[in-house]
Protein backbone atom coordinates (compact mmCIF):
# COMPACT_ATOMS: atom_id res chain seq x y z
CA UNK A 1 0.00 0.00 0.00
CA UNK A 2 2.71 2.47 0.94
CA UNK A 3 4.58 1.92 -2.32
CA UNK A 4 1.38 2.43 -4.33
CA UNK A 5 0.54 5.64 -2.46
CA UNK A 6 4.09 6.95 -2.86
CA UNK A 7 3.99 6.14 -6.58
CA UNK A 8 0.63 7.90 -6.99
CA UNK A 9 1.97 10.98 -5.22
CA UNK A 10 5.37 11.14 -6.92
CA UNK A 11 4.42 10.14 -10.46
CA UNK A 12 0.77 11.15 -10.76
CA UNK A 13 0.78 14.17 -8.41
CA UNK A 14 -1.99 12.68 -6.27
CA UNK A 15 -2.48 13.75 -2.67
CA UNK A 16 -2.18 11.08 0.02
CA UNK A 17 -5.78 11.08 1.22
CA UNK A 18 -8.07 8.46 2.73
CA UNK A 19 -10.00 8.47 -0.56
CA UNK A 20 -6.84 7.69 -2.54
CA UNK A 21 -5.98 4.84 -0.18
CA UNK A 22 -9.53 3.45 -0.46
CA UNK A 23 -9.31 3.62 -4.26
CA UNK A 24 -5.93 1.82 -4.31
CA UNK A 25 -7.17 -0.79 -1.82
CA UNK A 26 -10.18 -1.53 -4.04
CA UNK A 27 -8.01 -1.79 -7.15
CA UNK A 28 -5.67 -4.20 -5.35
CA UNK A 29 -8.62 -6.34 -4.23
CA UNK A 30 -10.10 -6.36 -7.74
CA UNK A 31 -6.79 -7.56 -9.20
CA UNK A 32 -6.49 -10.20 -6.48
CA UNK A 33 -9.86 -11.64 -7.46
CA UNK A 34 -8.97 -12.03 -11.15
CA UNK A 35 -7.91 -15.29 -12.72
CA UNK A 36 -4.08 -15.28 -12.56
CA UNK A 37 -3.91 -16.04 -16.29
CA UNK A 38 -5.74 -12.78 -17.01
CA UNK A 39 -3.03 -10.77 -15.22
CA UNK A 40 -0.31 -11.46 -17.76
CA UNK A 41 0.98 -8.34 -19.52
CA UNK A 42 -0.49 -7.97 -23.01
CA UNK A 43 2.93 -8.49 -24.63
CA UNK A 44 3.53 -11.79 -22.78
CA UNK A 45 3.00 -14.86 -24.89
Amino acid sequence: MEAAVQHAAAVHNEEDTPELRDYIRKMMQDVGQQDPASRKPPHAA
